[in-house]
């Protein structure tokens, strides 16, 4: 444009904004969002007014991305991927269950599954598969308080999980241990397979939770 920038409208800058956006490869405009967000925090703790400008820029992002069929979503700041509703339901609320239950270390496996599998340009297949079975082995062990690895645990302790769950378990670390930490060439695990992964491990980790939180009830009792 012929004239400076401090003379433009509001709508001089709006075209402007859209020509750079337009430049952007896809990956990038997520960084654009987070950004945005990460803004819209800092006025709302400066300003103190009583709006919640991040709450407003999630809802209209995530129903603008709902609307368009993109399978990400704006959570706390960070543009990760939306799985399907059994995913949805099962894995983001055992992170907050676990948080509230000062159960971090398995809460953080858990997460770091799901950043692996909304990683861009590429998710991480392998890191999510592994980090959601390490949170299931993590508090495997506090359950148990044994130190042995998942499988171990398992033979070591008939009650930890229901039969015949327990034999489906056992093959699903051993699944991981194929597909996340000894690779074969040309059997890399698939997107949906990881999906599949973090949701049952999500799911088992919500049960040992409230067997965890049963213990700790006899024992007060």
């Amino acid at each position: 444009m012929g004239y400076s920038e401090y003379s433009w409208s509001e709508s001089d800058f709006k075209v402007e904004v859209r020509r750079i956006l337009d430049q952007c490869d896809w990956l990038d405009i997520y960084e654009v969002i987070e950004q945005i967000a990460v803004r819209l925090k800092d006025r709302d703790e400066i300003f103190n007014d009583g709006e919640d400008r991040v709450a407003c820029f999630t809802s209209r992002i995530n129903r603008l991305f709902t609307k368009h069929g993109i399978g990400w979503q704006l959570i706390e700041g960070r543009v990760e991927v939306r799985g399907e509703e059994v995913f949805e339901a099962v894995a983001r609320p055992t992170i907050e269950a676990l948080e509230g239950a000062g159960l971090a270390t398995t809460a953080n496996q858990i997460h770091e599954a799901l950043k692996g599998l909304s990683r861009r340009p590429e998710p991480n297949i392998t890191g999510a598969i592994l980090h959601a079975m390490n949170a299931v082995e993590c508090l495997s062990r506090k359950v148990t308080d044994d130190k042995g690895t998942l499988g171990e645990l398992i033979k070591r302790h008939p009650t930890l999980f229901p039969r015949p769950l327990d034999e489906g378990l056992h093959k699903l670390w051993g699944y991981a241990s194929n597909n996340g930490r000894h690779l074969l060439e040309g059997c890399d695990p698939s997107y949906e397979e990881a999906e599949l992964v973090v949701t049952v491990a999500a799911a088992v980790v919500s049960y040992l939770k409230h067997k965890l939180d049963s213990a700790d009830a006899s024992a007060e009792d």
